[in-house]
């Protein structure tokens, strides 16, 4: 049996947080001109968070990809909306049926909400608008997004949640007949 008003609580926070990624999105296109992610001066092209705290700089910045994670297959752009919409609905038929637990099923919504955002951004935009841009020292960070964000969330929390259900699992002894 179906808990309701649990489901109507999750759906409509995964609505906020799509809502958030989503005008955040709308904002940065608005005002923040496209400009190539490794500028050399700071703040790289955008608005600068923070400069060297603890050797980390932080900006906001408007970048486009027209790939999956890190720019990769770019050049695939209908192809990789094509299989990003059968993962969708993969997800969207998984958290219908699953009715395990409670931190499985927020962990699947936070994968489906971080990937439904970037699906919508490929519609609107024809790419993902990214704009969190961190260098660590030398190294810089590819720069991501909130749903992005949400997609990592998601994934830690579901290798947590499956790791803790194995060792919650009673542990099955052999008997010996011989």
């Amino acid at each position: 049996m179906r808990n309701w008003k649990k489901e109507t609580f999750f759906i409509t926070i995964a609505g906020l947080f799509f809502a958030l990624d989503f005008f955040l999105k709308r904002w940065i296109v608005a005002n923040i001109p496209t400009k190539g992610a490794f500028l050399a001066e700071y703040p790289y092209g955008g608005i600068g968070v923070f400069h060297n705290i603890l050797g980390v700089d932080f900006s906001i910045i408007h970048v486009g990809n027209t790939g999956a994670a890190w720019g990769i297959f770019s050049s695939y752009n209908r192809e990789l909306l094509i299989f990003r919409c059968i993962v969708l609905a993969l997800l969207l038929g998984y958290l219908i049926v699953q009715r395990r637990s409670t931190a499985r099923r927020i962990a699947f919504l936070a994968i489906f909400t971080g990937a439904l955002a970037n699906v919508v951004d490929n519609f609107i935009y024809g790419k993902v608008i990214d704009m969190f841009y961190f260098t660590f020292g030398a190294f810089s960070y590819p720069v991501f997004n909130l749903a992005d964000s949400y997609l990592f969330c998601g994934v830690i929390a579901l290798i947590a949640v499956s790791l803790f259900e194995k060792r919650a699992a009673p542990q099955v002894r052999s008997l010996n007949l011989s």
